[in-house]
């Protein structure tokens, strides 16, 4: 994969305090490679339901209701 492997000649030499994970994608992809490019860094991120967390993580699985969200607007 081109990014993992550009994340690591770019960053593979450093450590990381935090990983904001800041959609279901770059959740996935950190579920998928983090252990490998950023090991011991932990994760905050913002999910949609059935996306979940991982170890070393924690964060918020929200759904987006775009119909109450707009009711509430127009109030």
């Amino acid at each position: 994969m081109a990014l993992r492997e550009l994340l690591r000649s770019r960053y593979g030499a450093q450590h990381f305090d935090l990983i904001v994970a800041t959609s279901d994608g770059v959740l996935d992809f950190v579920r998928r490679h983090g252990l490998e490019l950023f090991p011991g860094t932990p994760v905050v991120f913002n999910s949609g339901p059935g996306v979940g967390a991982m170890p070393d993580s924690t964060g918020v699985i929200s759904e987006l209701d775009f119909r109450r969200t707009l009711d509430i607007a127009l109030g």
